[in-house]
């Protein structure tokens, strides 16, 4: 599962609060953080399946 999250300046708080709400429920998950010369910014949050992660090749 990916999330996306753009936001601006002025939503900054509300977009911190959201990833924090998400780190959460996914404690392993990844996150990348850019900002943009526009000002807006964006967060990406990667959550693998533990079980089955995409970039294990379970047939070696």
């Amino acid at each position: 599962m990916k999330v996306k999250i753009t936001y601006t300046p002025e939503h900054e708080h509300a977009a911190q609060a959201t990833l924090a709400a998400l780190r959460a429920m996914y404690p392993a998950a990844r996150v990348h953080q850019s900002t943009n010369k526009a000002g807006v910014s964006a967060a990406f949050l990667t959550v693998t399946n533990p079980e089955n992660p995409h970039h294990t090749n379970k047939n070696d």
